[in-house]
């Protein structure tokens, strides 16, 4: 099962939304490391939501094109990892504070799938290019608000999968 990681900041703001029943998003640059390097351009974009969803990016001066697909496509399901601690589990998002005996802290980035406690389904994966000027506040509400706005600035101007995203039930 795919996940996705965020800081603890950016997930208590995006746990607020969630579970508030309203859909929240993220960007990620994951795919389009190369895109970014070099001055590509969109060339095309899929019409509608698929599980074959790609996007088209053209170099002119380099005379190449390339097909990027998504990490993520709509309808997936994911988890959300977060920091934790096993026997007996605890998260540290909770402000929990571990007792002598209990272990310790794990980090999120190897979370196993069956200690997860947030689902998210994947309503909506988008591409463009992101310029933070174009963030609006609603922009900044569903990314997770102010505590996202740091890693908003280090992809400005950079192409971005753009993915929306509902809190499910497992």
């Amino acid at each position: 099962m795919k996940s996705f990681l965020f800081t603890a900041p950016i997930l208590k703001a995006k746990l607020g939304v969630l579970n508030a029943g309203k859909e929240v998003q993220t960007r990620r640059l994951t795919g389009l490391e190369e895109i970014n390097k070099e001055q590509w351009e969109l060339s095309f974009m899929p019409m509608h939501q698929s599980e074959r969803a790609r996007w088209v990016f053209q170099n002119k001066e380099m005379g190449k094109e390339l097909v990027i697909k998504p990490r993520y496509f709509w309808n997936d399901v994911c988890y959300i990892r977060e920091a934790y601690s096993t026997f007996p589990t605890h998260y540290k998002l909770d402000g929990y504070t571990l007792q002598d005996g209990e272990g310790e802290w794990h980090t999120p980035m190897f979370m196993p799938a069956n200690l997860a406690r947030y689902f998210v389904r994947i309503t909506n994966v988008w591409c463009e290019r992101f310029y933070l000027q174009k963030l609006t506040p609603r922009d900044i509400e569903l990314e997770g608000g102010e505590p996202a706005v740091n890693y908003l600035k280090t992809i400005d101007g950079k192409f971005v999968f753009i993915y929306g995203m509902v809190k499910v039930r497992i």
